[in-house]
């Protein structure tokens, strides 16, 4: 199965062309929010260079968030719209579930950076099927410090995601992270071919990937959208 994905959701962008598992290409920039100028220049070379046409992709998938509201609308509006065009499935993956994917371990935190101390964070158990120990959520930085601590674990538990400064620099003293293993900066990008793992196994496990099924999820209101809520309450 020839499957395309795509990483839009924050300041890096990656691309991926994998046949099932196997990586045929991979490219990721990080360089700042350009997505709107190189994300589809980027997606019609991994094609050229790999040899391959749109027509011949079998299954497509892009990250819905959250990150960069402008990054993932570019993103999702691009996979969906090919995915119509095409008739192709498409399917949608956390950008947090991306970043926890990367690592071959039991625990882990990924943080994406939300500014103003706050981090879009969550909690899994990658081993089991990715169980949600923290719920996905835009929360302060040493909230999630807390809620990390409250839980108690025993095992080492890895944290990931530009967002981590934060999480490391929240309240050091108060709040012991004993058991943390902080990732470098190399693995805090979302990688594409990450996500077309993550999107075949779920694809091959019954999601039928439908188009016009395929939403953003911010984990909070753009900045438009806090505007008209203001706007409405001092009504």
């Amino acid at each position: 199965m020839l499957i395309l994905a795509s990483d839009t959701s924050g300041k890096s962008l990656s691309v991926a062309l994998c046949e099932d598992e196997y990586v045929i290409a991979e490219s990721t920039l990080n360089f700042g929010y350009k997505h709107s100028v190189t994300f589809q220049p980027l997606l019609a070379d991994i094609l050229t260079r790999a040899g391959r046409d749109k027509r011949d992709l079998d299954l497509l998938a892009c990250t819905v968030g959250p990150g960069s509201f402008t990054g993932i609308r570019i993103g999702v509006a691009a996979m969906k719209t090919m995915a119509w065009a095409l008739e192709k499935p498409v399917i949608g993956v956390s950008s947090l579930e991306v970043l926890a994917a990367a690592f071959p371990v039991s625990l882990v935190c990924p943080a994406i950076d939300a500014r103003g101390g706050r981090v879009f964070s969550a909690l899994y158990d990658v081993g089991a099927n990715f169980r949600v120990l923290i719920e996905p959520a835009n929360r302060q930085a040493s909230e999630l410090r807390s809620k990390i601590h409250a839980l108690n674990l025993e095992q080492e538990i890895v944290i990931t995601g530009d967002g981590s400064p934060a999480v490391r620099s929240a309240c050091p003293e108060e709040i012991d992270l004993a058991n943390a293993i902080w990732a470098t900066p190399e693995f805090w990008l979302p990688r594409a071919s990450t996500l077309s793992r993550l999107a075949l196994q779920r694809y091959r496990a019954g999601d039928p990937g439908d188009p016009f099924k395929l939403r953003p999820n911010y984990l909070a209101l753009s900045q438009a959208e806090r505007m008209r809520k203001q706007s409405k309450e001092s009504i």
